[in-house]
C-alpha cells in the first residue's frame, strides 16, 4: 500500500462494531481519515468533516475528515452548489456553529437552540462537559434525540442493547441494581461482573444470548427493563428524591423508622376475609392504600412498581420504598393469623387438593375468597413468609403448603424417577407408591394429583393376569416404539408396531415417524421388523466370536474392499459357525454394530474404518460400479460377467440385481449396455417421439413385447431403446408396461390381476385354457398357457379341481356357501 492509498478510521466510544467491518469502510476512501459520530468532538480542534456521512458500519455512522490530516478536500457528501464544511476553531472562539448530531437537532427542531446555546453545547463533546445543568426533563428529552440522530431509530426495547453507545455517560453509569433484574438476570450479571449498565455495551444482543443461563426471553426482558429506565431517566429522577430524602446515599434510602409501624386494630372478628382486607387496609393513607391495592391487584389487575411509579410521577424505587412501609403498616394486623389458622385446619390430613374456588364451601368465612388469588399469593409471600403458595395445576388454582418451586421439583423429580423405572419393569401400583414418597408432609394432599400429572407421560404392558408394568416413558415416538418392543418380548414389523401404538398411547403417530423411530432405538432383525438387543437369540459371547471370525476371514483380502453381509454368512457357514441354524445375515449386522474394526456404510455393507468412512455416501454404488465395468470393457456385458467382477472389487448380496437407469439399459435377456454406446437403432430420438405420440393417442401404456410391432423395429432393439424412453419422461411398471411419467399408472390390467378378476366374476370355476382366452381379451396381450398356469398357482384363494379340470377362487366359493346358507336360513322380514 503507499503512503497516498492508506487509509484509517477513528471511532470513541462504549462499543464498536468488528474491526474488518471498519477497514473495508475506510479501504474505500483511500488516502483520507475517517471519523465516527462520536469520535468527531473528542479530536481536538479545528477539525473538518464531511456535512453528511460517508458510510455506515452496523448503524456506526462514519464522516471523512477534510482538512487538518495532511491532506486538504472538498465535502464529498454534498454536492449541492451551498455545500460548505462545518469548521470549528476552538471552543472559546466566539463562533458558536452547531456540528455533527446536534447540527442534525436544530435542523429539525430549531427551538432547541436557545436551550443548547445557554448550555454551551454545540457538539458531542460539548454535551458530556455542559448537559448536566440542563433541566432533568431537558437532559431526558436532549438523551433520546441524541439517540435518535445517532443510531437513525427510535428507542426501543428491540435495538437499545445494541446501541447503547447512543446512551448518556448518566445512564451508562446507573447501577444495573436499581432495576427490576430477575435473580436469573441478577446472577449472570454478578457472574460476568457487570455493575453498571455501560458494562453490557461491549457484549449487545447477541453476545448477551451466548452468556450462560441467559436465555432470549431473559435478554428481551433485560432490554425491557433498560429501554424502560432510558426513556423515563430513571437515573436523574432517583437523584431527585434522594435529594428529597436525609440522605443523597442510595443504601440509606432504604431505611423506614419504626415510628412508622402502626399497632394492630384491636377488632378481630371479621364476618368474612374480604371485610379483614378492607380493616388492614385503614391503617394506610390514601395514597398507600392505591399502591398497595395495585400491587396487589386487589379488584383490578396487578401492576409493577414501575406502572404505578409511572401513574404518580414518581420513581420505581420510590414506589418500593413506601411498598416496604405498607408491610410494615400492616403485617400485625389480626387477620392474616385468623387466614393462617382457617387454612392450616382445612389443610389438616387432606388427602386432596384445596381448591382455591372450593375454600368457601368448607368454610363460609372465606366467601369471595375467588378474588383474592393474587392479593393472597402476595400475602402469603410478604407476611406469612411462605406457609402457603397458590399452586396453579391443570389450569386451577390449589392453596397448599408445598411452594411453587417445591411443586416443579417434585414433578420434575417424578418424571425422572419413571423414566428410570421404565427398563425395570415395574407395576403400576408399585410405580405410584414410589411417585407419592417424592412429597413430604407439606404437600401430602397433593401425592395423587403429582401421579396423575405425571403418569400421562407413561407407557404401559399388559399381562394377561390384567396388571400393568411400566415399559416407557415420554411421548416421543422412539419412547413409543421401545415400550411396544419391550413389552412384545421380540422383534415385530414396523406396520404391527404402527397398530399396537394406537392401543397403548392416545397421540396419533405416523407410521413412518415409527419406522424411522425404529431405525433409531432398534435393530433390524430381516427386511421391516426391528427389535431390542434383547431379542437377539444370541448371546453376547456368540456375537464377539462372529465379530472375531469376521475380522480373521477379511484379514487375507485387501483392505479396501467391501463386503456384504450376506457374502460374510457364507464364510462363518464354510467354517461351521451356524449357530444350530440361527445365523443369517442380519445377525451378523449385530455382531458388527460396535466393532472397533469395520465400519457401516448401510444396505449391510461394511469396510475396514481406516479405509472407508461410516456413511452410505462410501458405500460403491451397484449401478455406478456396473457402468464403470461397462465403459472399461468398451462392449456389452452379461450379468454374470458383471457379478464375478464386482465380487472382486465389493461387497455383495446373494440377491443381486442390476437395474436399469439412466445410460444403464438393458439390450437382451441377462445382457447388459450403455445407452449412448450400444442402442445400434438409427434416430433412436426419433423413435422414442413415435412411441410417445403413441402412448398419447390411445391413452394406454404398451406391454415391452409390444414396442417393437409398433415401432416396427427388432425385439432386441426395442428392449434396449426402452432405456433410453425412461431418460425422455417415460416409465415402466413391474409388469413391464411402458407409460408416460405424467399418468398415475399405465391405464393396463396386469395379468395377475387379470387372472383374478376372470375367477371371481366365474365363481363355478372355469378350464385354463377359457381362463387364458379371457385373459387375453381382458389384457390385451397373447398369454401361453404355461404362464396362466404359473399365474394361477400363485393367485392367494385359487385352486385347482382334477376331477372337473376347472379353476374355481376359494373365496367366492365360500361366499357363495354363505349366501346359500343365509337364503335358507333367514325368514323375510315381511310388514
Amino acid at each position: 500500500m503507499t503512503e497516498q492509498s492508506a487509509s484509517a478510521a477513528i471511532h470513541v466510544g462504549f462499543w464498536r462494531p468488528e474491526t474488518i467491518k471498519i477497514a473495508d469502510l475506510a479501504q474505500r476512501w483511500e488516502g483520507t481519515l475517517l471519523l465516527s459520530e462520536t469520535a468527531i468532538g473528542s479530536v481536538p480542534p479545528p477539525v473538518a468533516v464531511s456535512k453528511n456521512k460517508v458510510g455506515e458500519v452496523d448503524g456506526l455512522a462514519f464522516h471523512v475528515a477534510l482538512d487538518g490530516f495532511g491532506y486538504q478536500i472538498e465535502d464529498p457528501s454534498d454536492s449541492s452548489p451551498d455545500n460548505h464544511t462545518i469548521r470549528l476553531t476552538d471552543r472559546e472562539s466566539v463562533d458558536f456553529v452547531f456540528r455533527g448530531w446536534v447540527g442534525e437537532l436544530i435542523r429539525y427542531k430549531p427551538e432547541c437552540e436557545p436551550m443548547l446555546h445557554k448550555a454551551g453545547i454545540w457538539d458531542d463533546a460539548s454535551y458530556h462537559e455542559c448537559e448536566r445543568i440542563l433541566e432533568i426533563e431537558e437532559r431526558i428529552t436532549l438523551a433520546l434525540d441524541r439517540y435518535r440522530i445517532v443510531t437513525g431509530a427510535q428507542a426501543s426495547q428491540e435495538n437499545i442493547l445494541d446501541n447503547l453507545h447512543a446512551c448518556p455517560n448518566w445512564f451508562l453509569s446507573d447501577q444495573l441494581t436499581f432495576l427490576d433484574l430477575t435473580v436469573r438476570m441478577r446472577n449472570v450479571c454478578i457472574a460476568n461482573k457487570f455493575t453498571i449498565i455501560g458494562d453490557l455495551a461491549t457484549k449487545g444482543y447477541r453476545g448477551l444470548l451466548k452468556l450462560p443461563n441467559m436465555g432470549n426471553g431473559s435478554v428481551h426482558g433485560l432490554g425491557k427493563l433498560i429501554w424502560e429506565a432510558f426513556f423515563l431517566g430513571t437515573a436523574l429522577r432517583r437523584k431527585k428524591w434522594d435529594g428529597d430524602d436525609t440522605s443523597n446515599d442510595v443504601a440509606h434510602s432504604f431505611y423506614i423508622p419504626d415510628e412508622n409501624i402502626v399497632a394492630p386494630s384491636v377488632n378481630s372478628s371479621f364476618k368474612t376475609i374480604l371485610d379483614g382486607f378492607l380493616d388492614a387496609a385503614q391503617v394506610l393513607s390514601d395514597q398507600e392504600r392505591g399502591i398497595w391495592a395495585a400491587r396487589l391487584g386487589f379488584r383490578c389487575d396487578p401492576q409493577t412498581l414501575q406502572m404505578i411509579g409511572n401513574q404518580l410521577g414518581i420513581t420505581r424505587e420510590r414506589v418500593r420504598q413506601i411498598e416496604v412501609k405498607i408491610y410494615k403498616k400492616v403485617r400485625n394486623h389480626l387477620i392474616w393469623p385468623e387466614v393462617s389458622r382457617k387454612l392450616k385446619n382445612l389443610l389438616k390430613d387432606r388427602t386432596s387438593p384445596l381448591l382455591l374456588n372450593g375454600v368457601s364451601a368448607f368454610d363460609q368465612w372465606f366467601n369471595g375468597i375467588e378474588e383474592l388469588q393474587n392479593p393472597l399469593g402476595e400475602i402469603f409471600n410478604h407476611i406469612l413468609d411462605n406457609e402457603f403458595s397458590i399452586l396453579i395445576i391443570n389450569d386451577t388454582p390449589v392453596i397448599s403448603h408445598l411452594t411453587s418451586d417445591g411443586w416443579a421439583f417434585a414433578v420434575g423429580s417424578a418424571k425422572n424417577l419413571l423414566r428410570g423405572m421404565a427398563g425395570e419393569k415395574v407395576q403400576e401400583d408399585d410405580a405410584r407408591v414410589r411417585i407419592g414418597t417424592l412429597i413430604g408432609e407439606r404437600g401430602a394432599e397433593l401425592r395423587d394429583e403429582l401421579w396423575e400429572t405425571v403418569k400421562s407421560f407413561a407407557l404401559w404392558a399388559e399381562k394377561p393376569d390384567g396388571t400393568r408394568w411400566l415399559s416407557g416413558y415420554g411421548h416421543t415416538a422412539e419412547a413409543v416404539v421401545n415400550a411396544i418392543l419391550e413389552s412384545a418380548g421380540h422383534p415385530l414389523h414396523y406396520e404391527e408396531i404402527f397398530r399396537r401404538s394406537k392401543q397403548i398411547s392416545e397421540r396419533p403417530y405416523e407410521e413412518r415417524a415409527l419406522h424411522n423411530a425404529a431405525r433409531n432405538v432398534a435393530v433390524l432383525y430381516k427386511r421391516g421388523t426391528y427389535g431390542l438387543l434383547t431379542h437377539c437369540p444370541l448371546t453376547t459371547e456368540d456375537l464377539a466370536l462372529i465379530e472375531a471370525e469376521i475380522e480373521d476371514i477379511a484379514a487375507g483380502a485387501e483392505r479396501s474392499r467391501q463386503w456384504h453381509t450376506s457374502e460374510l454368512l457364507d464364510a462363518l457357514l464354510e467354517r461351521g459357525l451356524d449357530f444350530n441354524g440361527q445365523i443369517d445375515k442380519y445377525l451378523i449386522n449385530i455382531a458388527l454394530r460396535d466393532s472397533k474394526s469395520f465400519s457401516y456404510m448401510r444396505r449391510m455393507i461394511w469396510g475396514y474404518k481406516n479405509s472407508w468412512q461410516a456413511s452410505a455416501s462410501s458405500r460403491l454404488d451397484t449401478r455406478q460400479a456396473v457402468m464403470a465395468l461397462l465403459e472399461g470393457a468398451g462392449r456389452p456385458l452379461s450379468t454374470l460377467e458383471i457379478r464375478k467382477k464386482l465380487e472382486n472389487d465389493r461387497g455383495l448380496n446373494s440377491h443381486f440385481q442390476i437395474h436399469p437407469q439412466g445410460n444403464l439399459i438393458r439390450l437382451g435377456p441377462g445382457l447388459w449396455g450403455l445407452a449412448d454406446r450400444d442402442i445400434r437403432v438409427r434416430d433412436p430420438d426419433a423413435l422414442v417421439g413415435q412411441l410417445d405420440c403413441h402412448l398419447r393417442t390411445t391413452q394406454e401404456g404398451v406391454h415391452s413385447s409390444e414396442v417393437a410391432s409398433i415401432l416396427d423395429i427388432k425385439e432386441e432393439d426395442a428392449l434396449a431403446l426402452l432405456g433410453l424412453a425412461k431418460q425422455k419422461g417415460m416409465r415402466v411398471d413391474r409388469a413391464q408396461y411402458v407409460y408416460l411419467s405424467s399418468w398415475e399408472d399405465s391405464r393396463r390390467i396386469w395379468p395377475a390381476e387379470a387372472v383374478r378378476q376372470t375367477l371371481i366374476t366365474h365363481p363355478h370355476g372355469l378350464s385354463i385354457e377359457k381362463i387364458r382366452s379371457e385373459v387375453n381379451r381382458i389384457t390385451k396381450r397373447v398369454m401361453n398357457g404355461i404362464y396362466v398356469s404359473h399365474l394361477l398357482i400363485h393367485t392367494d384363494g385359487a385352486s385347482y379341481d382334477p376331477e372337473s379340470e376347472i379353476w374355481i377362487l376359494d373365496q367366492v366359493r365360500s361366499q357363495e356357501a354363505e349366501v346359500d346358507e343365509d337364503e335358507e336360513h333367514d325368514e323375510p322380514n315381511l310388514p
